[in-house]
């Protein structure tokens, strides 16, 4: 019975945990993605409104491989894709460079997630209201880490990314989420009643090698959050919000 048991083990290590096997997944995803990006990239200059139209055949390259995506390690693939994957392995999210922004970097991103009942869905992320004061069919941010914790009876989430504004304007952005019914919701916990918090730098007031990044710690409950002067530099202070009574809280 020993025997059987350690053949058994063996077997399940080499066809449910095959390195070959996820980079089998991961080549067709990016060899679909490349492929997608020549036609953009080819019909960007005369023909704007094709390439769009080119750009939103993404969502069925993600859709097609979204459950082989939950396999994969937290990757950023030529600068252009990232895919992060929470701990639980419930929530997945997929960004990519549009190609279609300027000095704007044009990012999307799209949630995968599983609900209560097991079924997989998927969900553009939108959600930078704190750039343009509404929301927007694109969340503009590219991100490449997730943190989670149980926060009362739901999981919340913390995604981490980067967007670029214009050639000058770098930013940071912290995102709440959690997966509610058949829904992936933003999630209002930050300060001011937003559901996203976002630093912006103007790069011209500050050496890049001097631009101070957010700092998360304790899986996401806490977040030291550097504070920009009103023309965009760093003012060299930081706040601190830590996550308590469903909410983040400047510490004083």
């Amino acid at each position: 019975m020993k025997y059987l048991s350690t053949l058994t083990l063996l077997f399940y290590l080499l066809f449910s945990c095959n390195p070959a096997k996820k980079a089998k997944v991961s080549n067709a995803f990016f060899e679909a993605m490349d492929r997608n990006y020549l036609r953009v990239d080819s019909l960007l200059k005369e023909y704007p409104d094709s390439a769009v139209t080119e750009n939103e055949k993404v969502y069925d390259i993600i859709r097609q491989h979204s459950k082989q995506l939950f396999l994969l390690p937290d990757t950023i693939y030529n600068g252009d894709i990232s895919i992060v994957v929470s701990a639980d392995k419930k929530l997945c999210l997929v960004s990519w460079n549009t190609h279609l922004g300027g000095t704007l970097k044009w990012f999307e991103s799209m949630a995968l997630f599983y609900t209560a009942d097991g079924s997989l869905q998927t969900q553009m992320v939108q959600d930078n209201e704190h750039l343009f004061g509404e929301e927007n069919s694109s969340s503009l941010i590219f991100y490449d880490t997730l943190y989670s914790f149980p926060a009362g009876k739901e999981t919340l989430y913390i995604a981490y990314g980067t967007g670029q504004g214009s050639a000058l304007l770098s930013w940071q952005q912290l995102s709440a989420l959690a997966i509610d019914g058949q829904k992936l919701l933003r999630k209002k916990v930050f300060p001011g009643n937003k559901s996203n918090w976002l630093v912006e730098f103007d790069i011209s007031k500050l050496k890049r090698e001097e631009i101070p990044m957010i700092e998360v710690m304790d899986s996401g409950r806490l977040v030291r959050m550097p504070i920009a002067t009103d023309e965009g530099g760093f003012s060299f202070r930081y706040d601190l919000l830590e996550f308590r009574d469903s909410m983040f809280w400047v510490k004083k």
